[in-house]
């Protein structure tokens, strides 16, 4: 049987097919702005500890961030240098008579103005007191982040030392299928904004993460889960700013290699002998040198990492193992020009091709169904600097990025096990709709290619005095010019319900659903152009209060070719209207002129006959119903423009002024109507360089995407309500019909429907079994073809019948987090640091994506509506690292965690009909009807588990001024094997029709790996 034609279309103008999902983000995400830092520096006496006026202090930065700048403390003994780029290092230098001057270097971290104390001795002394006692709490910044600097990464155990497997580190953030795009504090996947040296690595199609990120030219990641100001944009969930490293007078090198394999971890927790196990490995060398080409004032950073990698995965209870391949060059080069004491140029390039193997392998998906992946394109950027003074930074830049992305089959060629052959369908991918389980090579070929072009300027200025209050201002705008362009093959894929079939295809007994593109090479293209302008004022009305007021406007226009939107339920309720006016019209007539069919039918007959050669189509069925209408789509461009007022509000208050205590509130409004805030905060000083804060966080996800299948509606046209049925019933056509008498059996049908508008949906037919239906005559009912009967799912009616299903892009969705988080924070600190957080959370809404299986039958809906597949309740994450006196660095990373949520899912074949109005041309469509038998998505939950990872360091000094790092590390020491149903593949967990879609954790692993610095 031929599965019927479907048609995607969207709002605003009726987005088209393909290019709905296209269209639905090529608005794209926007940079992030600027972060800036600062010093305060107070000089004391060091013998009596009062403050020194009139020294001049001079701050200077040798790669050119800041020109050369003295500014003589005022009467509190304070030199203010209040915005400086972050990721620097500094030279501060005191000069007083009568004092010895001083001379030092200091570290300017991203988001706050650190308090320097320095005491100055008499100039006869041999010897000066310096203190760095940073402020613990800053109240000018409200924003809920965590910060990892380069040393803190380098001493925690991370696989691979990717950044995406860094920012799981960090509270509120679960990334559970591991593909490095996390869902933070419930937002969906697509919604966490990171940028790399101030350019987006969004990817403009898909919003998850464009690039990996070399990890040697790392220098800070910083992780905004909550309360980010109007400098940040066009995103939900969270914004990553990565500060890359940049060359120096002083030349540098770093060679590196990571290992792993087989070899080292042996079974791990499989409980398999080794002769069982695929061959697994990771080999990741890397290079990074960087140094001056004319000294002050042209300097390089050359940055290269190779992956070669085979990941085990070990499938569902039974302990079988697969294996995913990833294989990657990562490059990130950077030429820096001093052009003028207040001017600096850095032009960058990088790239990273990827290419993954066995992409969706799982339980229900073997390496022969899976696809291949290749995935990069360079990325250019030129980013201009100009410190003005510390008081003034500008900062811009212009980028462009060129993305392709290729789906190609893992393995071509390998025939389904749905049929036993004979048939054009021998190599076509099959779903067994009795077991979930997928056979066959992929038929799915797709290129793509994504262009980017961005020009962005950020500037933050300090005002000491004005309206008596200070003030930081942050203004900039962005504009961003994106184009995507894609080429798609589709060979027809089918699914299989019943019993086996037989060898020479004479007698069938499974019933075959097939599916097949009327376009099975087809192409689309979007254009996007986004902007946005944004100002904010950071003002301290009084010393120990902080009030953040701040305005992002943003606007996206979108542009395609598509088809003017048509509606099938304003259709249908016109043609029923009509045919029950009693006007005489005729039928065939008013249901040609009711309703939009596909227009090309000379295109989708030749389309048919190509792809299923062999099988003779009457007139009854696709050709027949196409040949039939007389209406159709009509073209028309697709122009949407949407502009955004996003207001944000901030408030911080330190009741006893001492710089130990923080009460915090925020709130904002943010890209696609989502009402982002940390209500309520509070963060408090607890030790030296150790705080303890507890936010409560509160989302409200409004108006997601979400597409929902618009054609086929359940009815209440008073059907088929039996009792008594134990065999193939008739179908009643009207309410109230019977008792019926089947003839050959003698069963008693009787309509228990009380009619039209009652409230009862009907359930008329939809399962499907094997026999003819009644007709005159006793005696044994013969044998036949499939027929249905009720199956207590709902009917769904056509309710345009030239189509199938209608997919209709909009935002239908919403969903809600709650969730509370206390972190404490150890800066370094007598050779140890630490970062620790318990969360708990409840993240509810009508699913995770927009593009699921969520919301395309209308039956489901409110079943749908639950915990969201990431959502869990409790978390418990310890990040710490510490230097012991024997010259051993050790790392760790402790995590508890509660398990996931997973649906019971029951799937089955049904078929639906139009309603009975439209009786003279109804036909049978057959679909794959997927309900929850508990009536509530992600009821049941995963078993909670402990994840235990160490490193441990081995520094040793070289001759010649090098230094050797031998690192060791363990990544799930507990050897945990915890059975979790969760397809990373789909990002959600189910148990389908009893067989459980999951995996188990492989166990302990090693990994080892040395860097040599010269």
């Amino acid at each position: 049987m031929i599965g019927t034609t479907r048609c995607r279309h969207g709002v605003r103008g009726g987005i088209a097919p393909v290019v709905a999902a296209a269209l639905a983000v090529i608005a794209g995400r926007a940079a992030l702005a600027q972060a800036t830092g600062g010093f305060n520096i107070k000089i004391i006496d060091n013998s009596d500890k009062s403050v020194i006026v009139g020294a001049a202090v001079t701050l200077s930065n040798a790669q050119g961030f800041l020109a050369q700048t003295t500014i003589v403390t005022d009467v509190k003994g304070e030199a203010l240098f209040p915005v400086l780029r972050p990721g620097q290092v500094y030279t501060v230098d005191v000069i007083i008579d009568g004092y010895a001057r001083l001379r030092q270097d200091l570290r300017c971290d991203a988001g706050q103005v650190k308090d320097i104390v320095i005491a100055m001795a008499p100039e006869q002394l041999v010897h000066v007191t310096i203190i760095d006692t940073k402020t613990i709490v800053n109240i000018d910044d409200n924003e809920a982040s965590t910060k990892f600097s380069s040393g803190f990464i380098q001493g925690l155990p991370v696989g691979g030392h990717a950044y995406t497997n860094i920012l799981a580190l960090a509270p509120g953030v679960q990334d559970p299928n591991g593909d490095g795009n996390p869902n933070v504090n419930g937002a969906r996947t697509r919604d966490l904004k990171a940028t790399v040296s101030g350019v987006s690595n969004v990817d403009p199609l898909t919003g998850k993460f464009l690039n990996q990120v070399a990890s040697d030219s790392i220098e800070e990641i910083s992780v905004v889960t909550a309360g980010a100001g109007a400098e940040y944009g066009r995103a939900q969930g969270a914004y990553v700013q990565i500060i890359q490293k940049q060359g120096s007078n002083d030349f540098e090198g770093v060679f590196g290699m990571i290992y792993s394999s087989r070899a080292l971890d042996g079974t791990g927790a499989t409980g398999l002998a080794r002769n069982e196990l695929p061959d697994f490995f990771r080999y990741q060398p890397s290079l990074q040198v960087s140094g001056p080409i004319v000294k002050d004032k042209i300097w390089y950073r050359l940055t290269q990492e190779y992956i070669k990698r085979e990941d085990p995965v070990v499938l569902g209870s039974g302990g079988n193992v697969a294996t995913q391949g990833t294989e990657q060059f990562s490059t990130s080069d950077q030429l820096t020009w001093q052009v003028s004491n207040r001017n600096k140029l850095a032009l960058q390039y990088q790239a990273d091709p990827l290419t993954t193997t066995n992409n969706g392998v799982s339980p229900l998906r073997p390496v022969s169904a899976t696809q291949t992946v290749k995935f990069g394109g360079p990325t250019y950027s030129l980013t201009w600097t100009a410190p003005y003074s510390p008081s003034l930074l500008v900062e811009s830049l212009a980028a462009y990025q060129d993305t392709r992305q290729q789906f190609i089959p893992t393995t071509s060629g390998v025939a389904n096990s749905c049929i036993a052959g004979g048939s054009f369908l021998d190599h076509a991918q099959c779903t067994d709709f009795d077991t979930g389980r997928v056979s066959g090579s992929s038929g799915f070929h797709w290129k793509d290619e994504r262009q980017r072009l961005t020009v962005k300027s950020d500037a933050t200025y300090y005002k000491s005095r004005m309206w008596g209050m200070s003030h930081q201002f942050k203004f900039g705008f962005i504009t961003e010019n994106e184009r995507y362009f894609r080429t798609l093959e589709e060979d027809p894929t089918f699914g299989a319900v019943g019993a086996g079939i037989s060898a020479n295809n004479t007698t069938p007994e499974r019933l075959l659903l097939v599916n097949f593109s009327l376009q099975p090479l087809s192409s689309s293209r979007a254009v996007g152009t986004t902007w946005g302008v944004y100002g904010e004022d950071v003002v301290r009305p009084i010393s120990n209060l902080s009030v953040t007021v701040g305005l992002r406007i943003s606007q996206e226009d979108i542009s395609s070719a598509g088809v003017k939107p048509f509606d099938p339920a304003s259709e249908a309720q016109k043609f029923l209207a009509a045919a029950g006016s009693g006007s005489g019209q005729d039928l065939v007539t008013l249901l040609q002129n009711s309703f939009v069919a596909y227009e090309d039918i000379p295109g989708a007959l030749d389309s048919v006959r190509a792809q299923v050669p062999g099988i003779t189509i009457n007139e009854g069925s696709l050709i027949g119903q196409l040949a039939f209408w007389t209406h159709f789509r009509q073209p028309d461009n697709i122009d949407l423009h949407n502009t955004n007022l996003e207001p944000r509000l901030a408030a911080a208050w330190d009741p006893w002024n001492d710089g130990k205590t923080k009460f915090s509130v925020s709130a904002g409004r943010y890209y696609d109507k989502i009402f982002l805030a940390v209500p309520f905060a509070v963060e408090r000083e607890v030790m030296q360089e150790s705080s303890v804060s507890l936010r409560y966080i509160h989302r409200n996800f409004k108006d997601q995407l979400q597409d929902i299948d618009i054609n086929n509606a359940p009815g209440d046209y008073g059907r088929c309500a039996y009792q008594n049925v134990s065999t193939d019933p008739y179908i009643v056509p009207s309410p109230g019909t019977g008792p019926v008498v089947d003839p050959y059996t003698g069963q008693t049908y009787q309509d228990t429907d009380p009619g039209i508008g009652d409230g009862r949906i009907d359930d008329c037919s939809g399962k499907l079994v094997r026999g003819n239906p009644p007709g005159s005559g006793g005696g044994p009912r013969p044998p036949g073809d499939f027929v249905t009967r009720a199956d207590g799912i709902p009917d769904l009616y056509v309710l345009n019948p030239a189509w199938g299903s209608i997919y209709k892009i909009g935002n239908y969705n919403a969903a809600k987090y709650d969730g509370v988080i206390i972190e404490f924070v150890r800066r370094q600190y007598k050779n140890w640091q630490m970062e620790a957080s318990y969360t708990w959370s409840r993240a509810v809404g009508d699913g995770e994506d927009y593009n699921l299986a969520l919301g395309d039958d209308r039956s489901t809906l409110a079943d749908e509506y639950g915990y969201q597949s990431y959502d869990r309740t409790h978390a418990v994450k310890m990040n710490a690292t510490a230097i012991t006196p024997w010259g051993f660095r050790l790392g760790g990373a402790v995590q508890w965690q509660s398990g996931l949520p997973y649906s019971l899912l029951t799937s089955t074949t049904s078929s639906s009909t139009a309603p009975p109005q439209y009786a003279s041309i109804s036909q049978t469509f057959f679909s794959t009807r997927t309900t929850y038998p508990t009536h509530q998505r992600n009821d049941q939950r995963n078993r909670s588990y402990w994840n235990v990872d160490a490193k441990l360091v081995k520094e040793m000094t070289l001759p010649k001024g090098m230094n050797l790092q031998l690192t060791a590390e363990i990544f799930n020491l507990l050897n945990d094997n915890a059975y979790i149903i969760y397809d990373p593949f789909l990002s959600y967990g189910q148990q389908l029709n009893g067989a459980n879609d999951a995996y188990r954790r492989f166990g302990r692993q090693y990994q080892i790996g040395m860097r040599l610095a010269f």
